[in-house]
């Protein structure tokens, strides 16, 4: 099953600022519709339900919602809401312009008129996809925009504003889960979220962090903290890597959980590691996410499948589709 909503396509940003320099922004609508257009018949599409607030709440505090509900709100037409001072104090400032800041990571992260409700929208996918895993009738695909695993319980950043996938995690609670990010991109925001959690073992395979967004996490040494200690794992891979090291990594953390014997799985599925992504430091084929699509699968584990990143226009269907079709 495949929830998409219509809200995804109101959030509209036209530019990024990257390295101090405007350009424009590739996390457009176009991209969920390529990926509708690419399944084609085989896979039904339905509308997530309603979202439950506080099941959101559990995973992002209330305020931040809060902020970015009035930010979008009080956006017009094409405009863009970015921050200009980063502030990590205790509380936001008093300045609430200022406070922009104070919930982002970055300056390619815009808060449009239309980010609130799509944002919304997919969690909604999210949670609704983990509920058809959670009353055994999945696994399923949510085709999620914006995506989600950059952010942090309080921080945008890296084109996410909700961690879809921890939510669908959190719905899936409390037994044992587990979290498997393949994105070209660490999911810095879902491993800070399970940081000191272990009942929730979180793995990512990605570009290598010293080179590659996000900078600041997703390298080999951050295990977790606490009672998560352990729990979390990451295999930063080096620039140019290709199909066979990356099935090979990928391979690798599924061996730890399937020892780790979480009853449910979510799977954040970046399309981006494709050599024409040029938001991707990797250099895969369209074949390569066919294979991990059937590794997973075979792990029989009940499976939520969260749309993340892919920006080649021309390629997202295709992969999202070869990914699928084991599942189908």
């Amino acid at each position: 099953m495949v929830f998409f909503s219509e809200e995804h396509l109101e959030h509209r940003p036209r530019n990024e600022i990257w390295g101090g320099r405007p350009r424009p922004h590739p996390e457009v609508p176009s991209r969920v519709e390529e990926i509708i257009g690419g399944l084609g018949e085989d896979f039904p599409v339905s509308k997530p339900e309603p979202l439950e607030m506080d099941l959101l709440y559990e995973v992002h505090p209330r305020r931040y919602v809060e902020h970015l509900e009035r930010t979008s709100s009080g956006l017009k037409g094409s405009s863009e809401a970015f921050p200009f001072v980063f502030s990590r104090g205790v509380d936001p400032p008093a300045n609430y312009l200022a406070r922009r800041g104070f919930y982002s990571l970055d300056t390619v992260t815009p808060i449009t008129a239309g980010t609130y409700g799509a944002a919304l929208g997919a969690v909604s996918c999210a949670v609704s996809g983990a509920r058809l895993v959670a009353a055994g009738e999945g696994p399923a695909y949510c085709l999620c925009r914006p995506p989600g695993h950059h952010a942090s319980r309080e921080i945008s950043g890296g084109y996410c504003y909700l961690n879809n996938a921890a939510v669908a995690a959190k719905y899936l609670g409390p037994g044992r889960r587990a979290i498997l990010d393949i994105d070209a991109h660490h999911g810095n925001g879902t491993q800070d979220i399970f940081y000191e959690d272990p009942g929730v073992l979180t793995c990512s395979v990605h570009g290598d962090p010293r080179t590659r967004y996000p900078y600041i996490g997703g390298f080999a040494s951050e295990k977790g903290e606490g009672d998560g200690r352990g729990y979390n794992l990451n295999r930063p891979l080096p620039g140019e890597t290709g199909g066979s090291e990356w099935i090979g990594a990928i391979e690798g953390l599924l061996e730890h959980i399937e020892a780790f014997r979480p009853a449910y799985l979510v799977v954040c599925l970046g399309l981006d590691g494709l050599s024409r992504d040029r938001n991707g430091p990797l250099r895969l084929k369209e074949g390569d996410y066919a294979l991990a699509g059937k590794l997973i699968s075979r792990m029989c584990i009940p499976t939520c499948i969260v749309q993340e990143g892919g920006y080649h226009l021309p390629s997202i269907g295709e992969c999202a589709r070869l990914f699928l079709q084991n599942w189908s």
